[in-house]
């Protein structure tokens, strides 16, 4: 069992990608999996029981980077989800 902080960061990272996902950044799961290197059924895995499948941290630390999601707002859950670019 997964504590309930690493289940609510997965649940974030899976916003973040829809959130990506639909700003085109990525043309969909499969497109996603492959740019992370991620097997589809693990990442369905992972997106349906984050209460045993937890996001890795080369995967966060990569759509934090890559992607501009505000690494606050993954890990903790404050702020915005994207960090703006000025």
């Amino acid at each position: 069992m997964k504590t309930s902080e690493s289940i609510e960061v997965t649940k974030r990272f899976f916003q973040a990608v829809d959130h990506l996902i639909k700003e085109k950044e990525f043309d969909g799961v499969r497109d996603f999996c492959r740019k992370f290197e991620m097997n589809t059924g693990y990442y369905y895995n992972m997106r349906n029981t984050p209460e045993t499948h937890s996001v890795k941290v080369d995967q966060l630390v990569r759509i934090v980077k890559t992607y501009n999601v505000s690494a606050t707002w993954l890990l903790i859950g404050t702020g915005s989800m994207m960090v703006s670019e000025d």
